[in-house]
């Protein structure tokens, strides 16, 4: 059985199906866990991976919303408050990224 992870690792899963992946992981993320408790750290890396997509077609104006969100998440840490230092400078690095290709276009 293929599991999610490896099939947006696989070099032959198309981007779009890899897109739509994320967004199923970034939905089922969002409604938390059975008690209704949001991981904002795991929320975070998924809205991150939604922009990455994104962005490696060159959609940098849509992957924006999703680094912002991102960021936004990632800076609300873990379910203990604890905040990822790389993780949220990595997701900071890809937001400027987008931005940056907007300005030049």
């Amino acid at each position: 059985m293929t599991t999610m992870a490896s099939a947006l690792r696989s070099p032959s899963t198309p981007a779009k199906t890899q897109g739509r992946l994320v967004f199923v992981g970034r939905q089922q993320a969002e409604k938390g866990d059975v008690h209704g408790r949001v991981d904002a750290a795991s929320l975070g890396r998924s809205l991150h991976q939604v922009g990455s997509c994104y962005s490696s077609v060159g959609q940098f104006a849509e992957a924006l919303p999703w680094f912002e969100r991102a960021v936004a998440t990632a800076e609300k840490g873990d379910v203990h408050g604890r905040v990822d230092a790389a993780s949220l400078r990595t997701t900071r690095e890809a937001l400027n990224h987008a931005l940056n290709a907007l300005v030049k276009k």
